[in-house]
């Protein structure tokens, strides 16, 4: 394999780990919409938002170890300074995709441990 198509390929496990976060972000919110699974997740919401943290300190240990790695394999390529520009670009958004999902999960958590609902419901101590 060559280093540029190993370089390729480290964006694009870079673009997966973004759009992972996404998705592990929007599989909670659709779980939230059920009563008992919110009121499950809202009865411990210290560790669920632990998790939350240490998977975005992951995703991001991960994304940047992928950036290192793939300059380091483009470093002897000729790039412009606009595209050299873009691509710095890209990897902030893809941390900015992978925090602005942990903070948005938080604050999913933050709200079902606060719903009333769950106070109601027998055999669940919110």
């Amino acid at each position: 394999m060559q280093d540029q198509q190993l370089a390729d390929r480290f964006a694009t496990y870079s673009d997966a780990m973004a759009a992972a976060a996404f998705v592990a972000f929007s599989a909670l919110s659709l779980a939230l919409g059920d009563p008992d699974v919110r009121c499950q997740i809202g009865r411990s919401p210290f560790g669920i938002n632990l998790a939350n943290v240490l998977f975005g300190v992951a995703m991001s240990g991960g994304l940047w170890t992928l950036r290192r790695w793939e300059l380091d394999l483009r470093a002897e390529e000729e790039s412009s300074e606009k595209a050299t520009r873009y691509e710095k670009r890209l990897s902030q958004i893809r941390h900015f995709v992978v925090w602005l999902s942990v903070l948005a999960a938080i604050g999913l958590v933050a709200l079902a441990s606060s719903d009333k609902v769950c106070a109601a419901m027998p055999g669940v101590a919110a």
